[in-house]
């Protein structure tokens, strides 16, 4: 900068000495007091262009001054820039977690409220279910009866249910098995003589009748029982120790348990377990579902005393259905029989025995097996081509089948598969 400017006071020193040389030639006529003069004003000027010089020096520095902080402005606003993009990115992001959190809570709101209906919906069907159930409960009750019956000296009784306007009554066969007098008494307090039509001691079922003149008679409705589920809600209604017309709930415990009749020793297959109270006096009674529809009837208890432990099972509707139309006509129940005694082979699953070999080991063969040549050791694999699980799967296959059907029995001999038409006799 101060190279500049001694470079232009030359140029103006210059400028001036000439502009004099010029005005003394020029002017050579002049007096020396106008030359002074004009000294002075050329020294005037001079300083008034340095004096300008030094403010133009000013400015420049300012100007410069001025650019640096421009440049650091700038070099600032690009750090900022970046800080600024990196803000909006975070701000960017938590904007969308926090629509996130709102759709969330929005979400939320309506499963809370879609929840409230939902209780509200099931509050008034539990509101309903007792309202209905007490309907229920009275457009069936009347089609129940009280059973007492004479052995002698001894007397005993049971439960019993109309099964038609033709005054049948289904009822267990322990109930009146070796009685000499049944008594059937109403809900409306009627007491009425009935007669035994026919029994199927396997399953533990009578059939009575009572003279459908003498009164107004309900008959029940059977459900289909197969289609029964565990956990459906049912009630029972007997005379438990001598209480008339007790009406007690539960649910479906299980399904496809089997009971032992105590008349035949044979088992009582598919049989409903329930918690429904069941005690004696309950047996041959209805189980009802909440439609008002027979699933079974009450049949016997388990348990280490003579009450209710929650444990009780009742013969399916199904099985009454099937065996309604003979006991009717008094015709003598047969069930089929194959005629072994066995053992179930279940083998434990190894990674050396990946296959084991599953079904019954015949013990001893006997009646149908026997003539058949169904021998001790043999091992029941199969019924008419289907799988056999074990003694209580082959059971329920031979019972869907009647006396005299032939049905093919695959039978593992040592190592070598054997087929075998079997002819059922009637149980033993």
């Amino acid at each position: 900068m101060n190279v500049f400017r001694f470079g232009l006071l030359i140029l103006l020193s210059a400028i001036l000495g000439g502009f004099v040389a010029t005005q003394l030639f020029n002017d050579s006529g002049s007096d020396l007091s106008e030359i002074k003069q004009t000294m002075i004003e050329i020294d005037a000027r001079q300083n008034f262009i340095e004096q300008e010089f030094s403010n133009s020096e000013k400015a420049l520095n300012q100007i410069s001054d001025s650019l640096l902080t421009t440049e650091q402005s700038l070099e600032g606003f690009e750090i900022s820039s970046v800080h600024s993009q990196e803000n909006i990115d975070v701000l960017e992001s938590a904007i969308e977690k926090t629509q996130d959190l709102i759709s969330k809570v929005e979400q939320n709101y309506l499963n809370t409220n879609e929840t409230i209906n939902v209780l509200k919906n099931e509050l008034g069907n539990i509101e309903g279910f007792n309202t209905d159930l007490h309907a229920v409960i009275d457009s069936v009750k009347a089609s129940v009866v009280v059973i007492e019956v004479e052995r002698g000296p001894a007397r005993g009784g049971g439960t019993g249910f109309v099964i038609d306007s033709y005054g049948h009554i289904i009822t267990n066969y322990h109930v009146i098995e070796g009685g000499n007098v049944i008594i059937v008494s109403t809900l409306s307090g009627d007491r009425l003589s009935a007669e035994l039509i026919g029994t199927d001691p396997s399953n533990d079922l009578a059939v009575l009748r009572i003279s459908s003149d003498l009164v107004t008679l309900t008959p029940v409705e059977f459900a289909d029982s197969s289609k029964v589920l565990v956990g459906d809600d049912v009630f029972a209604i007997g005379n438990p120790f001598g209480e008339d017309f007790s009406v007690t709930a539960g649910i479906v415990s299980a399904v496809d348990r089997n009971t032992m009749s105590s008349f035949t020793n044979r088992q009582i297959l598919n049989v409903i377990q329930t918690d429904a109270p069941i005690n004696p006096g309950n047996s041959g009674g209805p189980l009802f579902n909440l439609a008002g529809n027979v699933i079974g009837v009450n049949t016997s208890i388990s348990g280490p005393i003579r009450g209710n432990v929650g444990l009780g099972f009742a013969v399916p509707s199904n099985t009454v259905k099937r065996f309604l139309p003979e006991m009717k006509i008094g015709e003598k129940i047969k069930h089929p029989q194959l005629g072994i005694t066995g053992r179930p082979l279940n083998s434990i699953l190894t990674e050396e025995n990946p296959d084991p070999v599953r079904g019954v080991l015949v013990i001893e063969s006997v009646g149908a097996a026997l003539q058949a040549g169904i021998i001790a050791e043999d091992i029941i694999i199969k019924f008419n081509n289907v799988e056999v699980k074990g003694f209580t799967d082959l059971a329920a296959k031979i019972d869907q089948h009647d006396v005299g059907d032939e049905v093919n029995i695959t039978v593992l001999r040592g190592s070598k598969e054997i087929v075998i038409p079997v002819t059922f006799i009637a149980w033993q």
